[in-house]
């Protein structure tokens, strides 16, 4: 008979996960700069019937594997159209990835652990901020997370077999080396996660017989079999040798320099981890606690297993994203949940935990006067969502506080998650898409004509290079140029539009009865943390028809400062 407990925490912990998931997948315009990069390759691949080409516009993207592109592609041809700007589709299967991932934490710890410890856990991760905002984005972290989950979860029923001197079946090492295929296919960094959880267990226990539950020989040429194949098509199609090339242009220089301006010292994951994992992160210390105290237990050794050594590889890369620990998550939720079972960690919290409860809150204050002071900081507007938000914060993160110090942790759990639920689904929903200024080459690809741009002559752009611009247009109506090549088309064919930065347009004053500014956008660059003002600019020929069509768009974004 079915257990009805667990087909209610089932069902519980799906609803937890729509409510933070789903509001805002389909009002948040798309991102830069990644999610636009990922959209426009995949809706490339369905423009050119070509899964195998990875491009944004004419060039190759060999930063990672097409493994996130054909699942975005495949739900944009379910879902809507390769010519739609709507980002939503593309966005499914992180939303779905991150659905999956959470019944998955509960499926696997609910085998060695009680029901409730496993539902807390699989909550934990559900509302863990750095999730959250993967599942609104179009990137592979959300689904390289299902793939480590499912391999280290299949791992993990290997692990206790061998201990216990177990057969396993045949289903887990199957599951765990096509997870492992799963992972490599979307990022190279999925499989090893599993090899150096591998390496750590047989260290810890010095023996390595309960590796035959894995059946290596067969399960390695699995692995290789299925990743050759998708090689030598990519390979074919793009007439490179497609490995190679990532390894030269995306994995080496991240782990000799801080790539693309995202280097970081070390521990700069441990830093964050506070706000990553918020607002489950006030357990992390009786987390820590607990494994500490239980490291000799065979499942505190295999969450260990899973946990340090990537941490510790992803600390010492020179090149540090917050998105990169993602698939750590699981294995720390599971230990803040394993100590909430364990009360005697939080009955009486001593002088150094009330310290960390002081800083748990100072960051929920902190988060919450952020993001009410966003909509001011860019718009000089009062937004009631935002004012609504730092009330809600405040007042559940002192509920929080006031039961942790209780040592009531049933109530406090519930205070933290109610927390997620409220500030999520406002945020992402509400208060994000509000933040017109930030969304500006939204608005400035529904006021681009293109009635006047096409594949032959499409919209000049210089100084600005967001790939949202591309997406939001189509794929060949933007072509990024240089200043002074811009400059030189433009005035030489009437029929052309390009989209400059203000200042720049101020060194073509040679050209005063030529070029006329036929809109001025001001934005803000949150990719480069700065303010843009963006001119339109044509002929001085066709402005009177220009601002006849368009004088009421012409306002949308008025300049700070004239041009």
């Amino acid at each position: 008979m079915l257990n009805l407990y667990k087909i209610n925490s089932t069902l519980l912990l799906l609803l937890f996960s729509l409510l933070l998931y789903v509001p805002g997948i389909s009002k948040l315009p798309v991102i830069d700069r990644d999610e636009a990069h990922f959209a426009q390759a995949s809706k490339q691949m369905l423009q050119t019937n070509n899964y195998f080409q990875i491009r944004f516009q004419d060039t190759t993207r060999f930063q990672k594997p097409p493994g996130i592109n054909w699942l975005q592609a495949g739900s944009v041809k379910l879902l809507s159209s390769a010519d739609s700007t709507r980002i939503w589709p593309y966005r499914i299967p992180s939303t779905c990835a991150a659905l999956l991932s959470v019944l998955l934490t509960y499926f696997f710890s609910r085998r060695f652990v009680r029901s409730t410890t496993a539902a807390i856990a699989a909550g934990m991760l559900a509302s863990s901020l750095l999730l959250v905002v993967e599942a609104h984005m179009a990137v592979i972290d959300a689904a390289l997370l299902l793939s480590v989950l499912l391999m280290q979860g299949s791992l993990w029923i290997i692990y206790q077999a061998g201990m216990d001197k177990k057969s396993v079946h045949w289903v887990w090492p199957l599951c765990f080396w096509l997870a492992m295929s799963f992972g490599f296919v979307l990022k190279g960094v999925g499989p090893l996660i599993g090899l150096l959880s591998l390496l750590t267990l047989c260290i810890i226990e010095k023996r390595v017989n309960w590796l035959k539950g894995l059946r290596i020989c067969r399960g390695l040429l699995l692995f290789t079999s299925l990743n050759l194949m998708w090689l030598a098509l990519v390979n074919d199609a793009e007439h490179s040798n497609y490995l190679m090339q990532m390894i030269n242009k995306d994995l080496l220089p991240k782990l000799q320099g801080s790539h693309e301006s995202h280097g970081q010292p070390p521990l700069f994951h441990l830093f964050i981890l506070p706000l990553t994992f918020w607002p489950a992160s006030l357990f992390l210390w009786p987390g820590g606690v607990y494994a500490w105290k239980n490291r000799h237990t065979h499942l505190v050794k295999f969450l260990l297993a899973w946990l340090l050594p990537t941490w510790i590889f992803f600390e010492c890369m020179p090149t540090k994203l917050p998105q990169y620990v993602l698939p750590l998550f699981p294995a720390l939720s599971l230990l803040c949940a394993l100590a909430i079972e364990n009360q005697c960690v939080l009955i009486k919290p001593g002088k150094w935990v009330r310290v960390l409860q002081i800083l748990w809150a100072g960051l929920s204050i902190g988060i919450a006067l952020s993001l009410a002071m966003l909509p001011y900081l860019l718009m000089k507007q009062i937004n009631f969502t935002g004012l609504f938000l730092l009330l809600a914060i405040a007042v559940l993160t002192g509920i929080a506080i006031y039961y942790a110090r209780k040592g009531d942790f049933q109530h406090e759990i519930m205070s933290v998650f109610i927390l997620a639920i409220i500030t999520f689904p406002l945020v992402f929903h509400q208060l994000l898409p509000q933040l017109k200024p930030v969304w500006f080459t939204t608005t400035l690809a529904e006021f681009v004509d293109k009635n006047q741009i096409s594949r032959e002559n499409p919209l000049l752009v210089a100084g600005f290079e967001e790939p949202s611009l591309v997406f939001n247009l189509n794929t060949h109506l933007v072509k990024f140029i240089d200043k002074t090549e811009a400059m030189e088309v433009i005035t030489h064919d009437p029929g052309r539009l390009a989209l400059v930065e203000a200042s720049t347009f101020k060194n073509w004053a040679d050209h005063p009865a030529t070029l006329a500014i036929l809109a001025q956008i001001q934005g803000y660059d949150y990719s480069k943390g700065k303010w843009v003002d963006l001119v339109l600019v044509g002929r001085n020929s066709v402005l009177g028809h220009w601002r006849k069509q368009h004088a009421k768009r012409c306002m949308l974004f008025p300049p700070r400062s004239g041009v």
